[in-house]
């Protein structure tokens, strides 16, 4: 779900993605993906305009570099994803394909989005952005997508290698159109959790408040009302599904529902919530539609098999009680 970074003299490299860094520019060469085969470049380049980093630094499994007008953080699991936000107005951020790559528009209809599309054989990509523009400059020898955030965040995604026909498209197609505000991948063993969120808007937040035990709780709030799409992505060792699981949303109980229900649910009352849970290559992913935002609560709880094997063998006993009850009545009644 998510690996750490290293970096050694200019070179940053995960299992998902390595690159080369410039330490004065903050430019990100030699950008490259991890495929079924090993890695395929996707940049040449990705280059902030008249950006000079103050710093940078390495979190786990996100490299992260800003100054007081610009941010880019780059993580290092199956989406490869680079997320940035600008504070001016004209800065473009210029991602110059590798000659492998073709890109395509993508019409996302109305609202502020702006989406292309990335691809090769076997690769697909995405770069979208909120309240901004994208253009794609072919006029020379290299491929340019440049992107104007207009004070907004710019987002590129992969498709993970690994993901079939099921959640990842789907999953894609949503985060394209601005359905998804957050995806936290969540991983737990002996006593210790880590949590990694990829932010797709940054007005929305998920906080882990506990995992462990057959469950993941988390605080949600956002600083709009708007109701979004959250995911949750974890394995059978951290919360294991098998015996059915339990979603509460403050508390009141969340019905399931089909994946492409939540992807497109828009109501806004508390009675809206609604989530699914895909399993893939036991990797689960836990789709929630939240209906409003204020601060909220969300808890996943595994149902306990030890609590429902009770409740059965409690039916058993209670049914043996009331069978021997009855032999007991009929044989004293024969011997009367």
């Amino acid at each position: 779900m998510f690996g750490m970074f290293t970096y050694v003299d200019g070179i940053a490299e995960g299992h998902f993605m390595k690159f080369s860094y410039n330490e004065t520019s903050g430019e990100l060469n030699n950008y490259s993906v991890r495929t079924a085969e090993g890695y395929d470049k996707i940049f040449q380049s990705v280059v902030i305009d008249t950006f000079a980093p103050d710093n940078h630094k390495i979190a786990g499994s996100t490299f992260n570099q800003w100054n007081d007008t610009h941010c880019m953080v780059v993580h290092n699991n199956p989406t490869a994803m680079i997320n940035g936000h600008s504070n001016s107005s004209s800065t473009v951020v210029s991602f110059i394909l590798n000659e492998s790559m073709d890109v395509e528009e993508i019409d996302m209809g109305t609202g502020d989005r702006e989406t292309v599309r990335i691809f090769s054989d076997g690769l697909n990509a995405s770069i979208s952005v909120a309240n901004g523009t994208i253009d794609i400059d072919n006029s020379t020898s290299d491929v340019y997508v440049n992107v104007t955030a207009n004070e907004g965040m710019f987002v590129f995604r992969m498709m993970p290698y690994f993901a079939g026909e099921g959640i990842g498209p789907m999953l894609s197609q949503a985060v394209n159109e601005g359905k998804v505000s957050n995806e936290l991948a969540v991983l737990a063993r002996d006593g210790d959790a880590l949590a990694v969120e990829n932010v797709y808007d940054p007005r929305y937040s998920m906080e882990m408040v506990k995992v462990g035990e057959g469950s993941i709780s988390l605080n949600l709030s956002s600083t709009v009302s708007e109701g979004k799409v959250m995911v949750i992505v974890f394995d059978d060792e951290t919360l294991d599904p098998a015996s059915g699981i339990s979603v509460t949303l403050n508390d009141e109980d969340v019905p399931e529902a089909y994946i492409e229900e939540v992807l497109n649910s828009t109501g806004d009352a508390a009675t809206d919530s609604v989530y699914a849970l895909i399993d893939e290559n036991g990797t689960q992913y836990l789709v929630a539609y939240i209906p409003h935002f204020s601060t909220q609560y969300l808890s996943v709880e595994s149902v306990s098999v030890e609590d429902d094997d009770d409740s059965y063998l409690m039916v058993i006993a209670v049914a043996v009680i009331v069978v021997a009850a009855a032999v007991l009545i009929l044989i004293k009644r024969k011997s009367m």
